[in-house]
């Protein structure tokens, strides 16, 4: 729940989540249940110039100078319906170590299961190269997806966000 000071700052909680008990073969089992009707592919630069344009969701590349700059540093998965992409997972921060992951489905493609789909893909590719991904959520749904991939709840905390006039 946000509070608010004399609508100038908020206070949002978020709940940290640890990776110490996932498990890639429960991932794998996850990325193989994909619906025929839809295609899994690691974002390349086509891809990721279309993504802002399907899914709108100013953190994926927030990050990052330029697209370029995301293919060099960052990471990211999608699923396709035909040529539209429906879900994303995405470094939205990266270091040498670790990635914050964001994940976003159309809302005309949730409740599907395609964000635990892509989300599984990220985390599997990060276990596998020795990348931590990290998990932090403020609301509901996050805290719902981060258990189904395998995540369980570290700590809560508060963080201040000013508010745009």
């Amino acid at each position: 729940m946000d509070y608010y000071f004399c609508d100038e700052i908020s206070i949002i909680r978020f709940t940290d989540f640890t990776c110490k008990r996932l498990n890639n073969n429960r991932l794998n089992f996850i990325i193989k249940n994909l619906n025929k009707r839809y295609k899994l592919m690691r974002l390349d630069k086509q891809l990721a110039e279309q993504l802002p344009k399907d899914i709108r969701n100013k953190y994926f590349f927030e990050n990052y100078h330029t697209i370029e700059d995301f293919l060099e540093r960052g990471i990211g998965y999608c699923i396709l319906d035909g040529a539209r992409i429906v879900s994303a997972a995405t470094a939205a921060a990266r270091s040498k170590r670790a990635i914050d992951i964001e994940i976003e489905t159309e809302a005309s493609c949730r409740r599907q299961g395609l964000g635990t789909l892509v989300g599984a893909k990220i985390i599997s590719y990060c276990l596998e190269n020795n990348i931590e991904p990290k998990w932090l959520s403020s609301n509901d749904e996050s805290k719902k997806l981060a258990t189904r991939l395998g995540y369980q709840e570290a700590e809560t905390y508060k963080t201040y966000k000013i508010n745009q006039r």
